[in-house]
Parts: C-alpha cells; sequence; structure tokens
C-alpha cells in the first residue's frame, strides 16, 4: 500500500507538557509557560506515514445485462465480426497474423454455439430444437459454419459433413499497402469444395445466414 512519510513536530513545556505554541521555537526572547512559569520548550520530531487513500480506490462497473443466452452470444458476433473486418493496427509481422487466425478461428465456434444456446431456450421461444438442425442443413453457410467450428475444435471431422464436404483450413497471411501506411487484413484461405473462401467474407456470410433465419423465425424485427 504506498504511503507518503509527513513530519509532524509538536512544542510543549517541559515541566508541566502543557502545549505551547509552535512558533516559540523561533522565538526570542521566549515567553514564560502561562501554567507554571518555566520558559523552556520541549520540542518532539516524528514522522508519521499517510496512507494514500487515492491509490485504493478501484471503479467496479457491473453490466445490468448478466444473461449468456442467444440474444447476448448474438450480439456479441455481431460486434466481434465488426471488429475482424476492421483493418488492423500494429507492425504486420507473423505473431500478429497468427494472433488474428486465432481470433477467426475462435470466431467460427462462437458463432456456431448461437445454435446450442438457441436449441436450449427452444421452450421459451417460438422455434424448436428440430426446426433450427433443419435449418443449418438447409442453408449451405450454416452448415459450412458448423462443419468449420468443429474442424477448428477437432481438427477433423468425426461425422459426416454437413456441408456435403469436410473444409479444411488453408494458408493465412496478413495484406497492407505497399507503402507501409494504414492498416493490415487477415487473408485466411478456407478450402471447400475444390474452392478457396476468404475467411472474413465467409465470417460475415455466417453471420448473414444467422439473421436471416433469427428474422424468419419472429427472433428479430426484419431489417
Amino acid at each position: 500500500m504506498p504511503a507518503a512519510e509527513k513530519v509532524d513536530s509538536s512544542v510543549s513545556c517541559p515541566k508541566c507538557g502543557v502545549a505551547r505554541p509552535a512558533d516559540l521555537a523561533q522565538t526570542i526572547p521566549r515567553p514564560s509557560c502561562p501554567e507554571c512559569g518555566a520558559q523552556g520548550i520541549a520540542i518532539s520530531v516524528g514522522i508519521a506515514s499517510e496512507l494514500s487513500l487515492a491509490s485504493e480506490l478501484q471503479v467496479a462497473i457491473r453490466p445490468k445485462d448478466q444473461t449468456h443466452g442467444w440474444e447476448r452470444r448474438w450480439a456479441n458476433i455481431q460486434a466481434e465480426l465488426q471488429r475482424l473486418l476492421a483493418l488492423r493496427d500494429g507492425t504486420l509481422s507473423g505473431a500478429a497474423v497468427h494472433a488474428a487466425q486465432r481470433e477467426l478461428l475462435g470466431f467460427y465456434v462462437r458463432a456456431y454455439h448461437v445454435k446450442d444456446a438457441l436449441k436450449v431456450e427452444a421452450p421459451a421461444t417460438s422455434v424448436s430444437g428440430p426446426e433450427i438442425e433443419a435449418a443449418v442443413d438447409a442453408d449451405p453457410d450454416l452448415a459450412l459454419l458448423v462443419d468449420l467450428a468443429n474442424v477448428v475444435k477437432h481438427l477433423k471431422l468425426n461425422r459426416p459433413p454437413r456441408s456435403g464436404d469436410e473444409p479444411h483450413i488453408g494458408q493465412v497471411q496478413g495484406s497492407q499497402a505497399a507503402s507501409g501506411k494504414g492498416g493490415w487484413r487477415l487473408e485466411q484461405v478456407i478450402e471447400h469444395k475444390g474452392q478457396d473462401l476468404d475467411g472474413l467474407d465467409f465470417a460475415q456470410a455466417g453471420v448473414t445466414a444467422w439473421e436471416r433465419w433469427l428474422v424468419r423465425w419472429g427472433l428479430l424485427p426484419a431489417p
């Protein structure tokens, strides 16, 4: 705990101990003690530790929304997608590219888990678990999102791919203007059905697909 040292002095009568004015230490001739008549003074000096209360102050913010359901997950992936799509600050380096790649791959998993939250909360909504699974099978982007998330988690699918073919996480790099000015962009290849997809573009497609179905189910207002 940080503390400041403060010098503290006091003046008193050496005979009777009554407190005397502090400026008597510099006064000549010195007036007699009003209690006992003694002319001397006693000066005591001490060092006191003065605690810095400001260093102990903490600020805590408790968000009103403490839920972890589909609505909170939906808001989170929307915000996260905007950060992923924005140009990145900082030096373009191998470590920076790998860090951005981890964020993107983790995003696929978190976007996929909107499905699980919807199924848990199905009794309280207008959509059932079987309807949600049917939507995933019917929507190419959601089906690929599910397969990608499972590849990220398990490296390889342990069941037939819902998108018709197992996706593979291909080459990754960061690109920046030749001038070196401005931010840089992550370029992650997703190999699927003989095509190379842009990983960030697919992240956008996955979120758009969820929004399309959430509107259809009446869980989100129509844009």
